[in-house]
């Protein structure tokens, strides 16, 4: 969990605790100076990164994480869009008809997508066309292709 993350919910959980002080607690001379005092404890929870932000320089990054959680395993977000496009074109494919596995190669980042290679593994597919001669890596590789946007050289189907 990023430090910003961690912030957020100090900040909710301050918030819902005083709510429910508030709820339960009579009012009266105790109610507000409970209220008061939670008041300040939610104010120094908002500020206490502060001396922490200034005392080390600010650093975007490290402080608003890009990293994460797919399955088990923590994936940066280049890894975390690669990952999407990979399943993206596997949806696309079996909406063709074929099951396959998807492995892309190359740089994908937030700002620019380049893929060296795409590797097919077909596991299924019913390609349906009037040629019963059709090559079927042939064909998921025009799709993918196709779906992708990138050369029918950099794609290669095995299965």
């Amino acid at each position: 969990m990023s430090a910003f993350s961690i912030w957020a919910l100090g900040i909710a959980g301050i918030v819902i605790l005083g709510v429910i002080v508030d709820i339960l607690l009579p009012h009266g001379k105790m109610h507000n100076y409970v209220k008061s005092m939670f008041s300040l404890f939610t104010v120094l929870v908002i500020i206490y990164p502060i001396p922490g932000l200034i005392k080390n320089g600010f650093e975007f990054d490290e402080f608003f994480s890009t990293d994460f959680t797919y399955g088990d395993v923590s994936l940066t977000q280049d890894e975390y869009l690669k990952n999407e496009l990979e399943t993206a074109v596997e949806n696309y494919l079996s909406k063709m008809g074929v099951e396959a596995n998807v492995e892309i190669y190359g740089e994908v980042t937030s700002k620019n997508l380049r893929i060296n290679y795409i590797y097919v593994e077909l596991l299924k597919s019913v390609i349906e066309n009037e040629d019963m001669n059709i090559n079927s890596n042939e064909a998921v590789a025009e799709l993918v292709a196709e779906c992708v946007n990138i050369d029918r050289e950099r794609i290669i189907v095995y299965g």
